[in-house]
């Protein structure tokens, strides 16, 4: 199957390739430890852009509804979109405090 010089060639290019993948594993654990802090930063940051994002939705949501009911009764269909409006951003709120856990 294999020749003697064959087997040992290739047992001796296993070995090469086992150094040197342990080499790689090693700089990626340093290059990690220089990244996670980082990505700790941009994670906290992402959080918080989506805290603000729900809670501006929600504000918006009842400024318009409040805009719309000092403008007057609107008829039935200006009273469908403020709740709308206001579910929306119920919705929005409680799905920001559900998923918090």
């Amino acid at each position: 199957m294999f020749k003697a010089g064959e087997l040992a060639d290739l047992l001796a290019r296993k070995d090469v390739l086992l150094r040197a993948s342990a080499v790689q594993r090693a700089v990626l654990q340093v290059e990690l430890g220089q990244v996670r802090p980082v990505v700790g930063w941009l994670d906290a940051g992402l959080g918080v852009a989506r805290l603000i994002r729900d809670w501006g939705s929600a504000a918006a949501g009842l400024l318009s509804a409040r805009r719309t009911a000092a403008a007057g009764p609107g008829g039935l269909l200006g009273r469908c979109l403020k709740w709308w409006s206001l579910a929306q951003s119920a919705s929005a709120l409680w799905r920001t405090f559900r998923t918090r856990d």
